[in-house]
């Protein structure tokens, strides 16, 4: 696992922010984040406002393991069937990043999201025409 991955094991929190358990300082500096289910772990990435030349990361991913609930499934006899449940300190940490983001200004989210859109298809555009460019010289 690299450094910018976190393997999250937290049992429960003892009042302090969830946030601050897992290292993370400054949830002001939270711009937005996102949650996925990956190999049957809920992955969750955290993106950071960063200044301009910034060595610190623009985000980071964090796994969470998900619990095992035992269910009878309802097909007329006992049987029984594994219900993966999302973690409750993955459900904490979705609480105080929700309560961050109310106080984010979303406009902001979405220039920014609009501002990586532009420089990705700016990178597109220029990597296109230096192919053409090439093309056209071996004619």
């Amino acid at each position: 696992m690299s450094k910018k991955d976190s393997k999250i094991n937290i049992s429960s929190s003892n009042g302090n922010s969830i946030l601050k358990e897992m290292g993370i300082n400054n949830p002001s500096e939270i711009s937005r984040y996102s949650l996925r289910e990956e190999n049957g772990e809920d992955v969750l990435r955290i993106y950071y406002k960063r200044a301009k030349g910034s060595l610190l990361p623009k985000s980071r991913k964090y796994s969470f393991g998900r619990s095992q609930k035992t269910i009878i499934t309802d097909s007329g006899r006992p049987e029984y069937a594994e219900d993966p449940q999302i973690s409750d300190v993955l459900q904490q940490v979705l609480q105080e990043l929700d309560g961050i983001a109310k106080d984010a200004n979303d406009r902001d989210i979405v220039k920014a999201t609009m501002i990586d859109e532009i420089d990705h298809l700016d990178r597109y555009i220029s990597s296109r025409i230096r192919e053409l460019r090439a093309q056209v010289e071996q004619l």
